[in-house]
Order: C-alpha cells, then sequence, then structure tokens
C-alpha cells in the first residue's frame, strides 16, 4: 500500500510538472494583447521554459547522484510551487519571461531524482509499471496543461493559470513529504560526477544506440503534430477535426502503459523496445498510401501506443546499464529526449505532412534495426 501511494505521488506530481511546458501555447495571444507585444515576443515565454529546463535536467541530474532523490524532489516542488505562485502576482513581462526561466530550471528537479528514486524504491515489473505510468502522465499533460490553461486563461487571466497551479504544487509538496521515504544515504565519494564521467556516457556502444533513439521519440511526436497543424492551417476544410480533438484521440495510445509490466515477464526491455520501435514505423504506412481522417487518426493513436511503451523501456535500459551514476544516464537521456521535441518542432513548418509521414516511417525503420542490435548484443 506505501509503494502504491509513493507511486500515485510521482505519476500526479510528473502530470503537473510536465503540464507547464505546455500552460503558454493557449494563452500566446491573450499575453501579446495584455502586454502589447508581438507573438514572436510571447512565445519566448515557453522557449525560455523550456531552454531552462534542459539545462537543469543536466544539472539535476548530477545532484541526484550525489545528495537524497527524495529530498530533492521535496524541495524542488517546493520552490517550483513558491515560483509559480510569484508568477501570479507579476504584471511585468520583463519579469515574467525572467520568472518563466527560473521556474523551467526548477522544474527540472523533477524528472532526474523521480526516475532515480524508482529505481531504487521499486523492483522487477512494478519498477517498469510506475517508470511507463511517469512517463504516460508526461504525455497525458500536453493535452491537459493546455486544457486547464485554456479554461482558466479566457475565463479569468492569465494569472489565475498560475495561481491554480501553485495550489496543484502546493499539494505535491505536502504529499511527497508523506509519501517519500526518508533521505537515503549516499556516498558522495562514490557518487561524485565530473564532465569526464558524463562523456563517459557517450562511450559506451550501448548507451549510444539508446541516446539516439531517445532523441527521435519525441522529435516524432512535435513534428508529427506541428506538420498537422499547419496542415489543418493551410487546408481548414481538409479534415473535420480540431487539432485538440486531434490530439484528444491520440491519448486512446496510452492504454498499451497499464500493460506494460505485465508484458514485461513475458518479454525483455530491449525486445519490446524493438517491437514497439516496429509499430510506429507500421503505423504510418497507411498514412502514406493516402492522407486521410481514418490513416492520420490510426497513426496519432499507433505513435502514442508505440512511445508509452518505447519511453519506459529506454529508461529501464539506461537505468541497468548506469547503475552507478543513474541519476546522471537519466539526465542526459531527458535532455537528449527534450532537445529532439524541440528539433521536431522547429523542422514541422519546413516538412509538409505528406514529407513527414514518409520521413517518420524511414527513420523508425532505421531505429528499429538498431534496437534489433541491442538484442543480438544481449542487452536486457
Amino acid at each position: 500500500m506505501k509503494q502504491a501511494f509513493q507511486a500515485m505521488v510521482l505519476i500526479a506530481s510528473g502530470i503537473f510538472i510536465a503540464s507547464n511546458l505546455y500552460t503558454m501555447l493557449p494563452l500566446h495571444p491573450a499575453l501579446a494583447e495584455h502586454f502589447g507585444t508581438s507573438p514572436a515576443w510571447t512565445s519566448l515565454t515557453s522557449t525560455l521554459f523550456i531552454i531552462c529546463y534542459a539545462v537543469g535536467l543536466l544539472c539535476f541530474g548530477i545532484l541526484s547522484d550525489i545528495y537524497s532523490n527524495a529530498r530533492i524532489l521535496q524541495i524542488g516542488m517546493a520552490a517550483v510551487m513558491a515560483v509559480t505562485g510569484i508568477i501570479a502576482l507579476t504584471d511585468s513581462f520583463g519579469m515574467l519571461l525572467f520568472l518563466r526561466a527560473v521556474q523551467g530550471f526548477l522544474a527540472a528537479s523533477f524528472a532526474p531524482p523521480a526516475f532515480s528514486y524508482t529505481f531504487k524504491q521499486f523492483s522487477g515489473s512494478r519498477q517498469s509499471f510506475v517508470i511507463a505510468m511517469i512517463n504516460t502522465g508526461f504525455l497525458f499533460a500536453g493535452i491537459f496543461g493546455q486544457l486547464v490553461s485554456g479554461y482558466f486563461g479566457s475565463s479569468y487571466s492569465y494569472q489565475m493559470v498560475f495561481v491554480v497551479f501553485s495550489f496543484c504544487y502546493l499539494s505535491c509538496a505536502v504529499l511527497m513529504a508523506a509519501a517519500l521515504r526518508p533521505p537515503d544515504m549516499v556516498d558522495r565519494r562514490k557518487a561524485a560526477i565530473s564532465l569526464i564521467t558524463i562523456l563517459s556516457f557517450f562511450k559506451q556502444s550501448s548507451l549510444q544506440k539508446l541516446y539516439l533513439i531517445s532523441f527521435f521519440l519525441l522529435f516524432t511526436i512535435m513534428l508529427f503534430y506541428s506538420s498537422f497543424e499547419w496542415f489543418i492551417e493551410k487546408n481548414p476544410e481538409g479534415l473535420p477535426l480540431t487539432l485538440q480533438q486531434f490530439r484528444m484521440l491520440g491519448l486512446i495510445g496510452v492504454i498499451p502503459a497499464f500493460f506494460v509490466s505485465r508484458i514485461q515477464k513475458r518479454l525483455p526491455p530491449a525486445v519490446l523496445l524493438c517491437l514497439f520501435l516496429s509499430l510506429m514505423m507500421a503505423a504510418f504506412i497507411p498514412a502514406m498510401i493516402g492522407i486521410s481522417t481514418g490513416t492520420l487518426i490510426w497513426a496519432s493513436v499507433m505513435m502514442v501506443a508505440s512511445t508509452s511503451v518505447t519511453i519506459p523501456m529506454v529508461i529501464v535500459l539506461i537505468g541497468s546499464l548506469a547503475v552507478k551514476n543513474r541519476g546522471s544516464a537519466l539526465s542526459i537521456y531527458s535532455f537528449v529526449l527534450l532537445t529532439g521535441a524541440s528539433a521536431g518542432s522547429f523542422l514541422a513548418p519546413f516538412l509538409p505532412l505528406e514529407t513527414a509521414v514518409y520521413a517518420i516511417a524511414v527513420l523508425f525503420a532505421f531505429l528499429t534495426l538498431i534496437a534489433y542490435r541491442l538484442i543480438s548484443e544481449r542487452i536486457y
């Protein structure tokens, strides 16, 4: 029962933290009007958050190997709550940008210690299930964050969005204090990390393959959905769906994540990774033949289904390969994953939807071969 409570707290906290990656997207037009700035300037409220979040992942990954994971999670959540509350009180655009950058850096205090804590406190299929659920929460946050932000932003003001999330983070901080086990003891002499240690991760052949696969997981989601958004804008009558409806249908794909622990009892992580990467490739074959409502919904659902399993399998494999400096290895994974998401979003305006569909199918055929090499290397 205690472990179930811990898992629920980590999953819920992950959803609220990841939601802040997306909360500003529905608010950009309102912010531009409120502060009298251009859309390009208001988009910095999201860009600065993501950049500082990525940098923070590396920093807190290192700290996760040196200090107590539970203590980092608790202090980090309290700090995010405080900064989010301050954002709700500011009415200066310059201060808003600064505080969003600070918020992004502090929000990164969740993922590395949360995954490291999961590896220490859970084992076997339960460990895989918790990791899968945390990542499913991250996927869900892409919709949840925008829905909450859109509702409170349009009904009240942009400040109210941060008031709501500040109370959410307060609740998470209290639950973390009650649920997470006492601070774990860490031998800082053994956990000492350096640039040489970080670079050593990239010298391991298996980790190289896993980081390469990681780069393209969220890259594909951002590329596909952003390309679809551009497609809808240019062809408003092309499909009878809005972007939000399309994304919400895609959430059906998270269902396999609930059965990861059962599946893993029969198949090792590397085999599951290979199978679900090939599922991603196969998902886009119908859309390659012809773009239609049905083929795009199928691609969206199967893409999310593939990602909901491949991400936790990558984390499990990285965690098993980098035991001594697991927090740092996972923070690099998170940094690579987020960098890929940014690259996918950047490329979307330059790639028509038809081209993106072909590119994704070919890309994942290549990644499936890389995952097969992991099986041949007996990385289970």
